[in-house]
């Protein structure tokens, strides 16, 4: 949580871990706690992870598709391949 200043607590004063500048005697009453900038590190983070999370969905939304059409298409080929051996024709460089 660099560039977020300094602050000691969660909230004024609350549950202060006695090290660093929070060692300090008047460390509670100088700093404020650190509810608002873990609040505003911990929404930053989160809007990051949902925003490559749903990302990668539209990618693998886009590959289910295309491989769909892929195997339509391979079916569709073997399908007139089928169609033209029954009428005598020959294929060398199908599927």
């Amino acid at each position: 949580m660099t560039g977020y200043g300094q602050c000691c607590g969660y909230v004024q004063g609350q549950n202060v871990v006695l090290s660093g500048a929070c060692a300090a005697a008047n460390a509670t009453t100088t700093f404020p706690g650190c509810e608002e900038k873990v609040s505003a590190f911990a929404d930053s983070y989160l809007r990051k992870l949902y925003t490559s999370l749903f990302g990668f969905t539209v990618v693998n939304v886009v590959c289910f598709v295309s491989g769909v059409i892929l195997i339509q298409a391979r079916n569709d080929e073997e399908r007139y391949i089928r169609i033209g051996r029954k009428e005598g024709r020959t294929y060398n460089d199908s599927i």
